[in-house]
């Protein structure tokens, strides 16, 4: 007897994308490439992972983090810290204690990442080598700051060797960052959590990143393409127009933030954009990165530098004093000053530390102290920081960064984040939270300062070629001054 003809059927192993229609789960497949290098990445802080340059764990973290940003204030958790993150756990999964019921594997969201491309790696500063290779040295290493465009060198100065690394006759390698990083994101999840993952992913794409230093721009993505359950579907991008840019943000934080109150301390996003939270930067030119992020670090360090210019001084030359009211309050704290500086500024003094909204610590070292007896009275000032009483740290609520457009365009973003200033830090535990200084140099010192003005002061600089004044008074703080400064220029 003949065996009847068969044609065997062209999909023995079931398809993965059917399975997971079938079981009411969604798989997007989303390729990012990261538009600006990446800075770290790895387990340890400023330092690249030596097995991968993106790991799972680290955007599951950045998917949670902004999550809580969008959702966190939803009516449900009445602003309570443990129903938030019980939710979010929910979500995102959690490490479980032996006796706690873990959330089934098809509740909590699944990620897998392949990294296309690990780039390049590049050194933004590096020691300085005679011709035969050997390291140059006047007492210490002297170091060169890269001369290429594409990394700002304010931005990445926790990169650049330590005064300490400088000193010794075998320092450790210089800290690289990776640039032309590519990967795929597949992030599996329940349909009934799609609007919350979606949330997460937008915050995440346009305000957040890959990496250390994120809020300075490094490690920023544009996502190339998003393939939903094995069909493709459009990536929604902005132009680069400033009014359309306005406008489409609106539109998503309208529909990925929630109304509602986010428990003390939770960084989050605004839902509304006003000239308080937010200001878009149209550089010379849209069609490259590098252009618009260094425009964004080039301003800010100009701010938070805010130097008198002398008369006859041309734009871009270095100028004179500060005229921030920190070093005059440093010299009076520590009785130590330089006679060249004895004239304060400004006049009246203002004995306040305005730029702590910008994140902790600040460190202070001025350029005449006395290295080998740092507690002189007739030199400047001796090493000191700025910080929180009980914390290291606190993290900048500013992010600047250039958000990635259609057609490989690029606009300026500078936002501030809610819930996370200095002020709510202060308030968040038990106890009022105080701003020391601190001296990290010779005589102990620790001083209770402050970073509010009072009423009754004002301080104004002076900036930009234009010499415009920006005023900053009890109901301003730095951080609104500065997005001021972003509208009219350099």
């Amino acid at each position: 007897m003949r065996k009847p003809k068969i044609t065997p059927p062209e999909r023995i192993v079931p398809d993965p994308n059917e399975i997971a229609r079938q079981s009411g789960l969604v798989t997007q497949v989303r390729e990012y490439e990261l538009i600006t290098p990446l800075f770290g990445g790895g387990t340890t802080s400023g330092e690249p992972d030596p097995v991968t340059v993106i790991r799972g764990t680290e955007i599951r973290g950045q998917l949670r983090f902004w999550w809580r940003a969008c959702r966190g204030g939803q009516s449900k958790f009445h602003r309570d810290m443990k129903a938030m993150k019980e939710e979010e756990d929910r979500i995102w999964g959690k490490a479980y204690k032996k006796g706690e019921e873990p959330v089934h594997h098809n509740e909590a969201v699944q990620i897998m990442v392949h990294v296309v491309e690990e780039g390049t790696r590049v050194k933004p500063f590096e020691y300085q080598k005679d011709a035969k290779g050997q390291f140059i040295r006047d007492n210490r290493l002297k170091i060169k700051t890269r001369t290429n465009r594409d990394i700002p060198t304010y931005a990445a100065f926790s990169l650049q060797p330590t005064d300490e690394e400088c000193r010794q006759e075998d320092p450790p390698p210089e800290k690289t960052v990776s640039k032309g990083v590519t990967f795929q994101l597949s992030i599996t999840f329940p349909e009934s959590r799609k609007a919350d993952i979606e949330a997460a992913l937008w915050a995440w794409e346009t305000f957040g990143g890959i990496g250390a230093r994120t809020r300075r721009g490094f490690g920023a993505l544009c996502c190339q393409s998003i393939e939903e359950n094995g069909k493709a579907i459009p990536v929604d991008l902005s132009s680069a127009n400033m009014a359309q840019t306005i406008q489409w943000l609106r539109n998503k934080l309208i529909q990925h933030v929630t109304e509602g109150s986010w428990p003390a301390g939770v960084p989050y996003l605004a839902r509304q954009l006003t000239d308080h939270n937010f200001k878009p930067l149209v550089s010379r030119t849209s069609s490259d990165v590098y252009v618009v992020w260094n425009d964004l670090i080039d301003r800010l360090k100009a701010f938070r530098q805010a130097r008198r210019q002398g008369r006859n001084q041309r734009p871009n030359q270095q100028g004179g004093r500060s005229q921030w009211p920190e070093p005059t309050a440093i010299r009076k704290l520590t009785g130590q000053s330089d006679r060249k500086f004895s004239d304060p500024i400004p006049e009246p003094p203002i004995h306040k530390f305005l730029r702590a909204v910008f994140g902790l610590p600040i460190i202070f070292q001025f350029k005449d102290s006395n290295k080998q007896h740092p507690d002189d009275k007739k030199s400047d000032p001796r090493k000191t920081v700025l910080q929180l009483e009980h914390y290291d740290r606190l993290a900048s609520p500013l992010i600047l960064k250039p958000l990635a457009c259609r057609s490989k365009t690029y606009l300026g973003l500078a936002l501030i984040l809610q819930g996370t200033g200095l002020r709510e830090a202060q308030a968040a535990g038990e106890k009022q939270e105080h701003l020391v200084l601190k001296a990290q140099e010779g005589a102990k010192m620790e001083q209770e300062v402050r970073a509010e003005l009072e009423s009754k002061e004002d301080l104004r600089l002076r900036l930009g070629a234009a010499n415009r004044e920006f005023s900053i008074t009890s109901q301003t703080d730095a951080l609104q001054a500065f997005l001021t400064y972003l509208e009219g220029g350099k």
